[in-house]
């Protein structure tokens, strides 16, 4: 696990990440970030952030609401399930949404998706990734970030679009860009990934997303 210190979002996210690092210290539960906040401290420190995407490992979604409804400091928490499609794909699992001290965040255990042709795949947030997450110093504690060629997979295949102003960007194919070119990003890891998780059939189009 590789450790690194750059520029941090702002207090308000750092405050509620250092709350779910020790919460989840606490409760011997493995996480770590990714999405957004990713893209942030990996390739563009001007990201508007809105929200923090985590994964936990080694506990059904079940069972992780039952344990998190015993601390008041998970707002509102409740089991969401996607309604809308991605680009080309649908997801098929639910999440925790939640706020905690302000900050809305979203919690996985799983992310899987159907594409348009029927096919289910699942994206390889698992212990390995977890395991293999790069470790970052914000204001003083640690937590451990996907590491980029992880979100990258995840942002190429969902290529969701959103509106600003009169244009349609897709800003998940910008993030991957920005991703790409991260001086830890390795095409080695990329290829290992999807190897290791069914999904070698997808490098051309993963690997083209950022062009």
């Amino acid at each position: 696990m590789k450790k690194t210190e750059k520029q941090t979002i702002g207090i308000k996210y750092i405050n509620t990440l250092r709350f779910l690092n020790e919460y989840f210290r606490k409760n011997s539960l493995d996480w770590m970030v990714v999405s957004g906040v990713s893209v942030f401290y990996y390739g563009n420190p001007q990201r508007p952030i809105t929200d923090i995407d985590i994964i936990v490992n080694g506990v059904e979604l079940n069972e992780l609401e039952y344990i998190l409804n015993k601390n008041k400091e998970f707002d509102g928490l409740c089991q969401v399930k996607f309604v809308s499609k991605f680009g080309d794909v649908t997801p098929i699992t639910s999440y925790l949404r939640t706020s905690v001290r302000g900050v809305e965040v979203h919690i996985s255990t799983d992310w899987v998706y159907k594409l348009n042709n029927g096919r289910i795949i699942r994206m390889p947030y698992n212990e390995k990734a977890i395991r293999d997450a790069i470790l970052f110093k914000i204001d003083g504690f640690r937590i451990k970030i996907a590491r980029p060629e992880l979100v990258f997979i995840c942002k190429s295949i969902t290529r969701r679009t959103f509106r600003v102003g009169s244009r349609i960007i897709n800003k998940d194919l910008v993030d991957c860009g920005q991703l790409k070119n991260n001086h830890t990003f390795s095409n080695d890891y990329l290829k290992e990934l999807l190897e290791q998780n069914g999904l070698s059939d997808l490098y051309s189009k993963i690997v083209n997303s950022a062009n």
